[in-house]
C-alpha cells in the first residue's frame, strides 16, 4: 500500500470553473504562444490492449464511431485532430510523444501512418 500518497494541494492546480471567460481566453492565448514558439509537447500513453473491451486491438486505434472519419475514427485520431487544429491556429509545431508497448507498437505505427496523413501531421514531430 502507498503511504505517502496525498491529494494535490489546492494551490497547486486550477479549476477552470473559477475563472472568467476573459481569463480562460488569456490562458488559451498563452498556450497558443507557447505552441508558436515550439515550447509544448503532448504525451500519449498508448501501451494498453483493449482486451477488457473485447478487442484484440490497442485501445488507441479502436474505431469509436463518432463519424469524424470512416475507418480511422479512434482515440489517437481525435488526439491527432486536436494537435493539428492547435498547430494551425498557433502557426507552430507540437511534439507528440507516444508511449507504446511491445504488444501495441506495430499496430499503433500502422494506424499512425494513416491518421497522420488525414490530419496533415508529420512523422518528424512524432
Amino acid at each position: 500500500m502507498l503511504k505517502n500518497v496525498h491529494p494535490i494541494q489546492k494551490e497547486l492546480y486550477f479549476d477552470r470553473e473559477h475563472f472568467s471567460a476573459t481569463e480562460l481566453n488569456r490562458f488559451f492565448d498563452i498556450g497558443l504562444e507557447s505552441i508558436s514558439q515550439g515550447k509544448l509537447a503532448v504525451i500519449t500513453l498508448a501501451g494498453g490492449q483493449a482486451s477488457r473491451l473485447g478487442s484484440s486491438l490497442p485501445k488507441g486505434i479502436i474505431n469509436l464511431g463518432t463519424g469524424l472519419a470512416t475507418e480511422n475514427d479512434s482515440l489517437l485520431f481525435l488526439q491527432a485532430c486536436q494537435i493539428s487544429y492547435l498547430q494551425k491556429k498557433a502557426k507552430g509545431r507540437i511534439i507528440w510523444l507516444i508511449m507504446t508497448s511491445k504488444s501495441t507498437d506495430a499496430k499503433i505505427r500502422e494506424h499512425l501512418d494513416i491518421i497522420l496523413k488525414l490530419t496533415n501531421l508529420d512523422w518528424k514531430n512524432v
